[in-house]
């Protein structure tokens, strides 16, 4: 279905399933993620949100063939839907489709990277009316996660996962099936990633008393009002590359349900259909991030809210490699050409694609 072309396979871990070739490039792009975050703060230099995205979607395009990603918008359609991805998955008769929002972990109360809270800034305030950014991205219509860029070993985060001493961002659920480095680059569901921002605001207090008993050198710092703590967001957390496929999936310690097939034609294979293999990943992350709640919410909700990103309607800037003309109206009346900076397609393989067309 997707052409590897190193070796032509996808790796051990991901050989049950047939996006496991573009799992195992999302983990390779991860690693470089991690080592290229290290090295860029060891010399000083920024290595920002933008250029670890396209540095990773380069890495994409490079060795799966099937992959595509449109120009950078012009008309920044992040500030009014708070998404820098917007995914597209070719099925052989629906789309699935999800946004997300890219997001560099960044140090609080401290000036040391061996100190201080680890955080992401999901609620930074964007437009005239403030409107943090979480709100924007959830309110989209479609499933939503983060895309979270991790340095190792970064401030607090280095007492995590102890039993692995190169795995600190990602589930311990997924500690078993995990390659060091290769959360460089994990996902939280967005719901999940709200839990975890309130939960960060609820204690602000004691995260000010913890920099100021930990840090004395610099007692004033605290997390600002718009960040979530990695300390919430990492039980939460899941290899990005699980949204092709997981290589957790005959050892997790938890038995997750499958993407009912309300959204899909009977008759499809499902096994083997790219849109659904990708919808009941993003099913399962999310029940897997729900289980870790206190008051989970409801399987029914999460099915409903996978179902809003299975369609047979696509915009023709999707058909089009972002080439067209055409433009999403946003609820605010602002009508961008999509709504993310980066619209990434998977589109089948021609082969699949023509006999989909010829069986139709």
């Amino acid at each position: 279905m997707i052409n590897m072309p190193i070796g032509g396979t996808a790796s051990n871990r991901f050989s049950h399933s047939p996006l496991g070739p573009l799992a195992t490039v999302m983990d390779s792009a991860a690693e470089d993620a991690a080592v290229n975050l290290a090295q860029s703060q060891a010399h000083g230099l920024q290595f920002g949100e933008v250029t670890i995205t396209e540095s990773s979607l380069l890495t994409l395009v490079r060795h799966i063939s099937e992959l595509r990603v449109s120009p950078k918008a012009d008309d920044k359609p992040e500030a009014h839907t708070g998404a820098d991805f917007e995914f597209w998955i070719e099925g052989y008769v629906h789309w699935f489709s999800f946004v997300a929002q890219a997001k560099k972990m960044k140090l609080e109360g401290a000036t040391d990277s061996r100190e201080g809270v680890t955080t992401y800034d999901v609620g930074y305030e964007v437009g005239a009316a403030k409107t943090p950014q979480i709100d924007l991205l959830l309110n989209n219509p479609k499933p939503a996660v983060y895309v979270l860029y991790n340095t190792p070993g970064m401030g607090d985060s280095r007492g995590f996962n102890i039993s692995l001493p190169n795995t600190y961002y990602v589930s311990q659920s997924c500690e078993r099936a995990f390659l060091p480095f290769s959360d460089g680059i994990t996902v939280v569901p967005g719901e999940a990633m709200k839990i975890a921002f309130q939960k960060t605001q609820r204690r602000a207090k004691v995260w000010k008393q913890y920099i100021k008993t930990s840090n004395k050198k610099h007692p004033h710092l605290t997390v600002s009002s718009t960040k979530a703590v990695s300390r919430f967001t990492t039980p939460r957390a899941f290899p990005w590359s699980c949204l092709a496929a997981c290589p957790a999936s005959s050892i997790c310690p938890t038995l997750v349900p499958n993407l009912r097939l309300d959204g899909f034609e009977r008759g499809v294979d499902v096994d083997n259909d790219p849109a659904y293999l990708v919808a009941n990943a993003m099913y399962k992350l999310n029940v897997r991030a729900a289980e870790f709640e206190e008051d989970d919410w409801a399987y029914e909700g999460i099915q409903d809210l996978v179902e809003a990103g299975i369609t047979s309607e696509v915009p023709a800037y999707v058909l089009d490699q972002g080439e067209s003309d055409e433009r999403v109206r946003i609820e605010d009346g602002t009508s961008v050409g999509s709504t993310a900076d980066y619209v990434v397609i998977l589109a089948l393989d021609p082969e699949l694609a023509e006999r989909r067309f010829r069986d139709s």
